[in-house]
C-alpha cells in the first residue's frame, strides 16, 4: 500500500510527521529536574517524540535520542512534561490530524 510522504497508518487513521501546521504549546509544563541528576551535577538534553491528537491531546511519548546518549536519568522527566503540557494540534488541508512531534528538553544546573 502506497502511503503519501510524512504519514504512517492508513486511510481514516493517518498519523503525519509533517503537516501544513505543526501543533505548537498552549501550555509547557516545565520538566522536574532530578534530585539525582542535580546532587550528581549531571547536565543534558533529551529529545522527546511525542503524539498529538486531532484535539492537540498527547498520546503518548517515547525519547528519540539523548546527549549524552548513555544517560537516561531525565527520560522519566523529560515524558511527564510533554504528557502534562497542552498543545494546538496540526493542521492539514483546513483539518486537524494526528501528528508527531519532535520536542529538545534540556536540563541545565543553574
Amino acid at each position: 500500500m502506497h502511503q503519501p510522504q510524512g504519514v504512517e497508518g492508513g486511510i481514516g487513521d493517518q498519523v503525519f510527521t509533517i503537516v501544513e501546521t505543526m501543533p505548537s504549546f498552549i501550555r509547557q509544563r516545565k520538566p522536574r529536574y532530578p534530585s539525582s541528576a542535580r546532587r550528581a551535577g549531571i547536565e543534558g538534553k533529551v529529545f522527546v517524540s511525542v503524539l498529538i491528537s486531532e484535539k492537540g491531546e498527547p498520546i503518548k511519548a517515547k525519547i528519540t535520542k539523548r546527549e549524552p546518549s548513555d544517560q537516561k536519568v531525565f527520560d522519566k522527566s523529560a515524558i511527564e512534561a510533554v504528557m502534562k503540557s497542552t498543545y494546538s494540534p496540526g493542521i492539514q488541508h483546513g483539518k486537524p490530524v494526528k501528528v508527531w512531534l519532535m520536542i529538545p528538553i534540556r536540563f541545565m544546573l543553574r
